[in-house]
């Protein structure tokens, strides 16, 4: 019953209390704990199925089946659980620790991974069982097909394998680290290292692998040749009996030649792909030849000699550029051309072993008997795969690409930082272009002095002592920039300017010297006279003067021409002979100056006092002279009101000739005082006389021209008379006058000009009236009507003309006449105006919407204009002044009114 009680004797049926499984029993212990009757269960692992796996559960059965039975079974009281095994010691496991270890199952086992974990057990080992299994089969297969596996063909694939390998470790590039190129050396290298090492290395490798493949066909067609006559040969009666051998014998040996005739066949048949194999190998090992050399080639370009480069390229200066010789494209283009693609037409040059005549046969179908290898059926038949050619593989290689990409980066890189280096060339560009601009012509055309030419020649100097610290060459990159050409290049336009003008300074100093021979010659013969008279003394004295005070000059001169011949020595030019000569004389020529300058200071201090004397005579004889002059100008005609204004004018012409004369001898002897340095006379007299003699020359011109401005204007034609010029005249003369009067009021002459301008004043309203250009014919008229004299219509008449008509007695009546006419004349440029106010205004008619009719737009301004004139219109035609154009305000203002009923009714 499943069930044991506490004495051991059953007495409770486990069945009947409802207990089967180790959850029941577990369940039974937590509701009865110790005192429970059933004391001990017996259980049984419950049945496992692919998908339910449950350790923990146990069947309870009766004590029958399990106990002193040799069957694993458990025993579950309320301690615990004991797991027995036949011939294992038991194990038990607490109740409480057996229930949280079956809890904690039957949690795990929710999760999906071991709810699953028996069934993707068993199928992963059954999937691994698989594949060893297909394995085994490729495995298999493999054994049957590999070459290396077969002895027939192990060394020959050896062989071939270790021919492939000197093939891949050809050099098809050929560079020295140490070593600079230029880019023909480059090319010349490549390809005579490609053509005489490389590509014969090549070549033999090709022939020694044919040799390897012609002996392994051979053997292999030799011994099926010959097992196939054996094979015909077991078919005869006499190699069925043997008298030595057993039937089971003979049969081995029958079934052993026709395994080895079936392994030689298959083998026979693996020729054409033991070429197609060894055509791959050579393909692959051409590729790798082509990517190694490519990449040691970069690694050169990347990893350059620091001192040296590898290509040499020549910098030199181009207007603003930089050139470079051989620049970046043509680096590229012989790397590409002479390597990549050199690499690329060697490749191209192997034989395909596929194509070779030698082993034709192996591709052609249908030819041989059955079983050979070009029998109907057989492999090798029409199997001829041509495959990728070597530079197909390479260049569709993304290393291939990766490579070519870097190199020209490499170059590129290089290039750009060159171009950072010729930078710190940018101040020799500044010689280049001098060079390019120099022009020795223009320059000797010039004039120079001895600054500029030292400040020329210092440049040059400077250019090339900055040249010779100018670097020859540096290493930038895969380049080495090479400016060595450009030095010199530069170096010689220095020198060649340089040369130009130590040439020119050598035709200046030559000219200098002759000029400083000549000058210093000149001063001595200007000194060689001995003056008796004082003028002459006196320019002598100048003359010894000037020579001390340009002392400095004379000897800056000689310095000048000193120095130009300093500076060809300096700059390593030999000085010609006839210059020698020249500087000779100058030497002598300065020492003679010195001993001139000498005697002639000797000679001007015996004779000074003597001029002195002589000067102070003059001085004397000038001062008598200036006052005559001044008792002239007070007297005589030169004082009398009376007197003739152009006579006077004349007489004062003559004084001022010979105040000119006395002027001259005063600043003469003004210079000897201060050649003799004496105190220099200030000659008052001379300033009084000319002081006089200006008082006298502005009173008698002020008073000429105003008789003659009033002669004018008195006798000349009415018409003609500019009233606002006469009244500018005329207040201009007597505020001068007013002014003479104040300083000289005793001035006879001045007083009379006072007298002609009041006099002149009484005529000035007439003048007023007779000048108004509002004055008409008919107003004309009018004023000879009033002086009861005929009018002679556009004859000229004046105003003294008038005068002795006695206008003067009728002034206001002339007065009324010129007041009407000037309202008329106002009024008439008023009407005038109005009617030119007109000129350039318009009417606009704009569309009135949709109607297509017009209205008047835009009238402000004409409807202003045309009440202001309607107001003037209408003062105009009311002044008593409008009559002489009466009729023609009258029809203007007729005309504004209508233009203004035109407008209202529109």
């Amino acid at each position: 019953n499943g069930a044991a009680s506490a004495g051991g004797a059953v007495n409770v049926n486990a069945e009947s209390a409802g207990i089967y499984t180790s959850n029941d029993v577990i369940d039974y212990y937590v509701g009865h704990g110790l005192s429970a009757a059933i004391k001990l269960f017996y259980g049984v692992k419950a049945p496992v199925d692919d998908s339910n796996f449950t350790p923990y559960d146990l069947l309870v059965v009766a004590k029958e089946m399990v106990a002193n039975k040799d069957i694993e079974h458990y025993t579950v009281s309320s301690s615990g659980v004991v797991h027995i095994r036949p011939g294992i010691q038991s194990e038990f496991t607490p109740l409480g620790e057996w229930m949280r270890d079956s809890s904690i199952f039957n949690l795990l086992r929710q999760m999906r991974f071991f709810k699953h974990y028996l069934l993707q057990k068993m199928f992963t080992f059954w999937r691994s069982n698989v594949r060893h299994k297909l394995y085994r089969q490729v495995r298999a297969k493999l054994e049957r097909s590999l070459f290396i596996a077969k002895p027939t063909f192990n060394a020959s694939v050896m062989e071939l394998g270790a021919l492939c390998h000197e093939l891949r470790d050809t050099a098809m590039v050929s560079v020295n680290p140490n070593q600079l190129y230029t880019v023909d050396d480059f090319t010349e290298t490549q390809v005579t290292h490609r053509t005489q090492k490389a590509v014969p290395k090549m070549e033999s490798c090709m022939e020694r692998i044919q040799k390897v493949l012609e002996r392994v066909i051979r053997d292999v067609v030799g011994q099926e040749k010959r097992y196939r006559e054996i094979i015909a040969d077991n078919d005869s009666i006499s190699a069925t009996v043997s008298k030595t051998k057993s039937m089971v014998a003979l049969k081995r040996e029958r079934i052993e030649r026709a395994r080895t005739y079936k392994r030689i066949v298959e083998e026979s048949q693996m020729l054409p792909s033991l070429v197609r194999l060894a055509d791959y190998m050579i393909t692959e090992s051409l590729v790798s030849l082509a990517l190694t050399n490519l990449g040691d080639l970069l690694s050169l370009l990347a990893n350059p000699n620091k001192t040296k480069g590898v290509f040499l390229t020549t910098v030199a200066f181009a207007h603003d550029l930089t050139t470079y010789t051989p620049n970046e494209p043509e680096v590229l283009k012989t790397v590409n051309a002479v390597v990549v693609e050199g690499i690329l037409q060697s490749m191209g040059s192997m034989p395909r072993l596929i194509f070779m005549r030698a082993f034709a046969p192996l591709f052609e179908a249908g030819a041989g008997p059955p079983g050979s290898l070009n029998a109907p059926g057989h492999l090798g038949a029409a199997s001829k795969l041509e495959g990728m050619s070597p530079m197909a593989v390479l260049t569709a290689e993304p290393a291939y690409d990766a490579i070519r990409t870097e190199i020209t980066a490499c170059i590129t890189a290089s290039f750009t930082a060159s171009r950072e280096y010729t930078l710190t060339f940018e101040d020799q560009r500044l010689i280049y272009h001098f060079g390019l601009q120099w022009n020795s012509n223009v320059y000797e055309q010039t004039a120079k002095t001895v600054a500029q030419f030292r400040a020329d020649m210092r440049v040059q100097r400077e250019w090339r002592v900055e040249l010779d610290r100018m670097k020859v060459g540096y290493a930038v990159g895969i380049l080495y920039v090479d400016s060595r050409a450009l030095r010199t290049e530069l170096t010689a336009t220095v020198l060649s300017m340089l040369e130009s003008m130590k040439a020119l300074l050598l035709v200046a100093a030559r000219e200098e010297v002759s000029r400083a021979v000549e000058g210093f010659q000149k001063r001595v013969r200007s000194l060689v006279d001995r003056p008796e008279a004082l003028d002459k003394f006196a320019m002598f004295m100048e003359v010894h003067t000037q020579h001390e005070l340009s002392k400095a000059d004379y000897e800056a001169d000689y310095g000048v021409v000193q120095e130009m011949y300093d500076m060809l020595t300096t700059y390593e030019m030999k000085v010609p002979a006839g210059d020698q000569i020249k500087l000779d004389d100058l030497n002598e020529s300065v020492t003679a100056l010195s001993d001139s300058m000498a005697r002639a200071e000797d000679y001007i201090d015996s004779r000074k006092a003597e001029m002195m004397s002589s000067m102070k005579k003059g001085i004397t004889e000038l001062d008598e002279a200036l006052l005559a002059m001044m008792a002239e100008l007070n007297s005589d005609s030169f004082v009398d009101r009376a007197a003739e204004p152009a006579a006077v004018l004349m007489e004062l012409d003559k004084v001022q000739r010979r105040i000119t004369s006395h002027q001259e001898k005063g600043d003469l002897f003004r210079k000897y005082q201060a050649l003799f340095k004496m105190p220099v006379d200030d000659f008052s007299n001379l300033a009084t006389g000319m002081k006089e003699f200006a008082t006298k020359k502005d009173t008698w011109s002020a008073l000429h021209e105003f008789e003659t401005s009033t002669n004018e204007w008195m006798s000349g034609a009415v018409q003609s008379l500019q009233l606002e010029l006469v009244n500018t005249a005329v207040e201009e003369a007597g505020t001068g006058a007013y002014k003479m009067l104040k300083q000289r009021r005793d001035d006879q002459v001045v007083m009379r000009l006072r007298e002609e301008i009041d006099a002149f004043k009484q005529y000035l309203p007439l003048l007023q009236e007779v000048a108004n250009p509002a004055l008409l014919p008919r107003h004309w008229e009018g004023i000879f009507k009033v002086l009861g004299k005929p009018h002679g219509g556009s004859e000229a008449f004046s105003v003294s003309a008038m005068i002795n008509m006695g206008i003067m007695d009728k002034l206001e009546q002339v007065e009324s006449i010129g007041a009407t006419a000037s309202k008329e004349y106002s009024l008439s440029k008023t009407l005038e105006k109005m009617q030119v106010d007109w000129e350039g205004l318009e009417f606009k008619c704009i569309p009135y919407k949709e109607t297509g009719t017009f209205i008047l737009g835009g009238s402000d301004e004409v409807q202003a204009i045309l009440d202001d004139q309607i107001v003037k219109a209408q003062g105009m035609c009311a002044s008593p002044f409008v009559k002489p154009f009466e009729e023609e305000a009258k029809a203007w203002s007729v005309t504004l009114n209508t233009l203004q009923d035109m407008l209202d009714n529109w």
